[in-house]
């Protein structure tokens, strides 16, 4: 059984991702930074949907 604190670390690194995501959209140039940023915004957000569906997948084998 997957614990509460599981979602919210899914719930954060999903965060992490989108917080990373706006700061890559409000850079005006593109660099080696921005690459570094997208990248972990894209990392952050597989991870942390990854976290989720582990967290739901048992309960929807229940029903």
């Amino acid at each position: 059984m997957p614990e509460l604190k599981d979602m919210y670390r899914g719930y954060t690194f999903v965060a992490i991702g989108f917080i990373f995501l706006i700061i890559t959209v409000m850079q005006t140039s593109v660099s080696i930074l921005w690459g570094i940023l997208i990248g972990i915004s894209i990392f952050s957000n597989i991870i942390g949907i990854v976290i989720l569906i582990n967290f739901i997948r048992p309960k929807l084998s229940e029903e």
